[in-house]
């Protein structure tokens, strides 16, 4: 079975925030196993910006942060052919 990670899990895994969820996210991250795991592009560049607009982190370092998760985990395009 293949996961699809939100946006939400991963900036709540960022840990930028004290936030609880913090936990959660990291605690849900180690318990699957990492090859069922796929985020989807849209993930990717919704954590992206809410680095540099919410965490105001500068650009380069949000860029850094959201490649360890495409190297760690498989992307998934969001097109019409996966919708359906």
């Amino acid at each position: 079975m293949r996961i699809a990670l939100d946006s939400s899990v991963m900036i709540y895994a960022e840990g930028l925030a004290d936030d609880p969820r913090n936990a959660v996210a990291q605690d849900l991250l180690s318990s699957l196993p990492g090859n069922s795991i796929v985020i989807p592009l849209q993930a990717v560049a919704e954590t992206l910006l809410w680095l540099v607009r919410k965490a105001r982190l500068k650009p380069a370092e949000a860029v850094r942060s959201s490649k360890l998760w495409t190297r760690h985990y498989a992307i998934q395009a969001t097109d019409q052919a996966v919708l359906e």
